[in-house]
């Protein structure tokens, strides 16, 4: 307290040219702090969930490839219902995996409201649209295979 009042008072008056004075501020430097403050936070903000946004679709191409590359495997297989359900339980564990795995280099990701809707996202997008792609071309196989084999029998 005493410093402050010893470097409030008024000191020996200039010998020369004119004593120095605060600057004439137009805005409070507090309130302008804070305005500076709150858009550098609202910046980061948005990039922040930039970054989470392009880990969430890192994510789910990674999930599609997975996907993808076990539907690639068993394309040209005609498969019966057993091993549909098979290949379906393998994929969906598979696309799980990849969509988890990418993401698990970012621990917070798990607690994030978008996760969850993410998520639902690679279920019906990256597994449950291709799978039933999947599964109706290979009931149109099926068809055209039995219907090749009734017309091959009643030919004979």
């Amino acid at each position: 307290s005493a410093q402050l009042d010893a470097f409030a008072r008024r000191g020996a008056p200039p010998t020369l040219g004119r004593a120095a004075l605060m600057p004439a501020l137009t805005h409070e430097p507090i309130s302008q702090l804070k305005a500076q403050l709150r858009a550098l936070q609202e910046e980061r903000e948005r990039q922040n969930d930039r970054e989470i946004m392009a880990a969430f679709r890192a994510a789910k191409a990674s999930a599609d490839e997975a996907v993808e590359a076990e539907l690639r495997a068993s394309a040209g297989r005609l498969m019966g219902r057993a091993q549909l359900k098979d290949l379906q339980g393998t994929t969906a564990a598979k696309c799980q995996r990849a969509f988890e795995d990418k993401l698990s280099q970012y621990s917070f990701m798990q607690n994030l409201p978008q996760y969850k809707a993410h998520k639902t996202l690679v279920r019906t997008d990256s597994y449950d649209g291709k799978m039933a792609r999947f599964v109706a071309a290979n009931d149109q196989k099926l068809s055209i295979h039995f219907n090749t084999a009734v017309e091959r029998c009643v030919a004979s």
